[in-house]
């Protein structure tokens, strides 16, 4: 019956047999699968890299065309469809999603290394510098990887009525069988190393956390009974839906993050904080175009790019997978 069941259903078979396979590899030889996988990232990132940086320039052009034209204004749905969820609850959903952990741990952890490790050289102060290169890799770029492949999703499933799967997006373009298939296990695949890789950096970010405010050293135990943990919240709320499940923690999510932020804010220099986040956005601003094609004085090297931009993109490309294949499942 299992086999039979395998047998039908061909792309979960695959996919399910190559994450397998490839988690065995893995166990039984962690060491040199690290060191392949390590080596392959930054092989990726160095060969790709700039290809990366163009595309996500690429992305947020074509959304400032499509957002500022007739097509801005194709309505995802029916004409009289209304948004089935509040501003605040896609906001929380959207925040909670694409950023997650990182809103609390990369808020101070990189415009203190970008302070330390100044990207590039400006006459602007090296806080100024830290913030704007630090809301160039977690701003428009970011969102345009996420949003741009949602459109299209969005669009296919919605205005065209295609099946709930990425490889509708094609299906009049190529009728080949085997390309759709391929586009879909290479789908579920990427979402489920999206996954590990978001859990694997979310439970260190928290270990490390518990290690500096205890003084202990909590080694590898505490990380798998917090990615146990993890998980099993994740599965109960996917499990519960968007209503009962996804919505909920993402308002708790931002609720406690917005807390974290009105206490930092008003037990601190409140001139200075909007002084310096002014003045770094509107840097960010003007300086996007050179900062995302790393013209000039603008290129921090090639070695500080495949260390930070070039993983971000590689990471907001692999995440928005990850989010396109959710949004398919529950909406």
């Amino acid at each position: 019956m299992i086999l039979k069941y395998f047998r039908k259903h061909t792309i979960l078979s695959v996919s399910i047999s190559i994450i397998f396979t490839f988690t065995l590899i893995v166990f039984f030889a962690t060491e040199t699968s690290y060191k392949a996988i390590e080596s392959t990232s930054l092989w990726v990132r160095n060969y790709f890299g700039y290809f990366y940086l163009y595309l996500g320039f690429g992305c947020v052009l074509a959304l400032l065309i499509i957002a500022f034209s007739k097509y801005g204004k194709i309505k995802l749905g029916k004409p009289s469809s209304k948004p089935e969820y509040s501003l605040w609850s896609w906001t929380a959903m959207l925040y909670s999603a694409g950023m997650g952990s990182g809103i609390l741990l990369r808020a101070v952890q990189e415009p203190v290394f970008m302070h330390q490790n100044p990207p590039f050289s400006s006459n602007l102060s090296a806080e100024t510098v830290a913030l704007e290169f630090t809301f160039y890799q977690w701003g428009l770029t970011a969102w345009a990887f996420y949003g741009l492949f949602a459109v299209i999703v969005g669009y296919a499933l919605h205005v065209k009525k295609k099946k709930v799967r990425i490889s509708s997006t094609i299906e009049d373009y190529s009728k080949s069988e085997t390309l759709k298939n391929s586009v879909d296990i290479i789908t579920i695949i990427t979402t489920v190393f999206g996954l590990i890789a978001a859990i694997g950096l979310g439970t260190t970010q928290i270990n490390g956390g518990l290690n500096h405010i205890s003084n202990q050293d909590f080694e590898l135990t505490t990380t798998i009974i917090l990615c146990v943990l993890i998980s099993a919240i994740a599965c109960y709320s996917a499990w519960q839906g968007v209503n009962k499940g996804i919505k909920i923690f993402s308002k708790l999510n931002i609720i406690v993050t917005f807390a974290i932020l009105l206490f930092i804010f008003f037990t601190s220099d409140i001139k200075a904080i909007l002084i310096a986040f002014v003045t770094s956005t509107y840097n960010y601003i003007i300086d996007f175009v050179p900062m995302s094609l790393a013209l000039g004085d603008y290129n921090p090297g090639l070695d500080f790019l495949t260390g930070w931009t070039f993983y971000y993109w590689a990471f907001w490309l692999v995440l928005g997978t990850v989010y396109r294949n959710i949004y398919c499942t529950y909406f």
